[in-house]
């Protein structure tokens, strides 16, 4: 194993940007140098020192990348080090014939000390910096070229990628529609198949022979109710892919929840399932009430009539904060038997019901309602036994005139 050296460590300049080994070491000392220069560059014999260790450094700095990154150990770099290594000599001895008073003793020394500072030497040291920088620019020419090149190409595969994934998209959304479809026609289907097959059976049965008043009255019931369940699926069918014309003012919710616990008390007297509303501070939203009574009349009735008898109904309005956003929550609580793992996935599926007499449309549609209303809703267990719909919808001004 190579023995640590941390200076030639590779090291990160800002995200995503690697290092050659040792530059950023170097960086900073030359940086440190350079301010040294600018503070002492009249000072006679400071000056000298720092020059000759600025170049050195250089010439280390370069010597090193040259060493350790084959792919960089091109003639230019060759000349770059070499130039650096002209002007440190040259510096060096500047800076003796400058400490030893050599250069005030004699002409001769004079002139060599000029030499070195700027003239013959320093000239070579700049020529061969400048000639080898010079011969990187066609490389740097080439590999603009290329990765230009690469740059073009791989916009027009992105394009491509873009393209394909559209395609995509519009496929999976045509699957998507066609399955949508197929399920909602075999739903129809079931839905409509098995009331119309049992009219169908009770009419042969009446026509067959003569019957008694009470067993013709018997089938004319079954006939009647299975013709109301098919109209009650075609007429939640319908209410589905009714356009819908929202008349939005600010209502209090809580009154629209206290008004609906009235309405089906009726109904819930005749089931023996109390229906409390636990009332709060006015929360006002913006909606359609007459949409919004439909959606949650229907979850109540839902609450009802997964109730057993000496049971209640909870009735709940409150105001939360949800994302920085202010939201009305309105819950509606049974103790039921709740929901099932194998159901939860299924309560919003056109025809899926629990119930007897279910068209398995009512979920489906209070959902459609509540995004027409940019609202949502969400089924879920409680942990003491039975199902708590949430719905929530954003929040109206307090101070908005109330219909």
């Amino acid at each position: 194993m190579a023995p640590k050296q941390d200076w030639v460590e590779k090291r990160s300049l800002g995200a995503g940007i690697e290092l050659v080994p040792g530059s950023l070491t170097s960086f900073v000392l030359v940086t440190i140098l350079t301010v040294l220069l600018a503070a002492f560059s009249s000072n006679p014999t400071v000056d000298p020192v720092l020059r000759t260790l600025y170049f050195a450094l250089l010439f280390a700095a370069f010597h090193a990348i040259r060493r350790r990154e084959p792919s960089l150990d091109t003639r230019a770099l060759r000349l770059v080090e070499s130039g650096f290594l002209v002007l440190t000599l040259g510096f060096s001895a500047f800076a003796v014939l400058r400490l030893t008073g050599l250069e005030s003793e004699s002409r001769i020394f004079l002139l060599l000390s000029q030499c070195f500072e700027r003239g013959a030497v320093f000239l070579l040291g700049v020529s061969l910096i400048t000639y080898g920088i010079l011969l990187t620019m066609p490389a740097l020419v080439e590999s603009y070229r290329v990765l230009r090149k690469d740059y073009v190409a791989t916009q027009d595969q992105l394009q491509d990628v873009k393209h394909s994934h559209r395609s995509m998209e519009r496929r999976m959304v045509e699957v998507d529609r066609y399955r949508a479809l197929g399920e909602l026609a075999a739903g129809v289907a079931h839905d409509l198949r098995n009331p119309l097959t049992i009219v169908k059976t009770a009419a042969e049965s009446l026509a067959r022979k003569p019957h008694s008043q009470d067993v013709a009255r018997e089938h004319s019931d079954v006939i009647s109710r299975n013709i109301e369940k098919a109209e009650r699926t075609i007429t939640a069918l319908l209410d589905l892919g009714k356009p819908r014309e929202l008349s939005n003012y600010p209502h209090d919710m809580d009154d629209i929840a206290a008004e609906l616990v009235t309405l089906v008390r009726p109904e819930a007297r005749h089931r023996r399932v109390d229906v409390v509303h636990s009332r709060s501070v006015p929360l006002v939203v913006e909606t359609d009430q007459k949409l919004l009574s439909h959606a949650i009349l229907n979850l109540i009735l839902n609450a009802l009539q997964a109730s057993e008898p000496n049971s209640r109904v909870e009735v709940k309005t409150r105001g939360i904060e949800i994302q920085g956003l202010d939201a009305v929550a309105i819950l509606v609580e049974d103790r039921g038997s709740g929901i099932q793992g194998t159901d939860r996935s299924k309560l919003f599926s056109p025809f899926f019901t629990t119930k007897d007499e279910g068209t398995g449309l009512g979920l489906l549609s209070c959902r459609r309602i509540l995004e027409d209303l940019g609202g949502s809703i969400g089924l879920y267990p409680r942990h003491s036994g039975g199902t708590r719909a949430v719905v929530l919808l954003p929040r109206s001004p307090v101070e908005m005139e109330l219909v």
